[in-house]
């Protein structure tokens, strides 16, 4: 289990590193999801409900992998935020 930890940890890592220096828009054009997988965004999404399931919110979590998952997820999806709306970018096109 603590091998799957690691690497949940090392997945959450990974997008946060990519949210870091791709806009809203190329980060989904990146990894688009088809009829079969869903895309980047929507993982993105899924891994950040499983991490807040597996009690990443919860207080007596705190320094728990969860909670450290979550805590990158959030700061992805911050970054992901933050360099499109500082770049002018909608979030959503009409």
């Amino acid at each position: 289990m603590e091998s799957d930890r690691d690497e949940h940890l090392l997945q959450c890592r990974a997008l946060n590193a990519a949210a870091s220096v791709h806009r809203l828009s190329g980060f989904e054009t990146a990894a688009p999801g088809d009829g079969t997988n869903p895309g980047i965004l929507a993982h993105l999404a899924s891994l950040t409900q499983a991490c807040i399931g597996a009690g990443g919110l919860e207080q007596g979590d705190e320094g728990g992998w969860a909670a450290d998952a979550v805590d990158i997820l959030l700061d992805a999806w911050v970054e992901l935020l933050q360099v499109t709306a500082a770049r002018g970018y909608a979030l959503h096109q009409p």
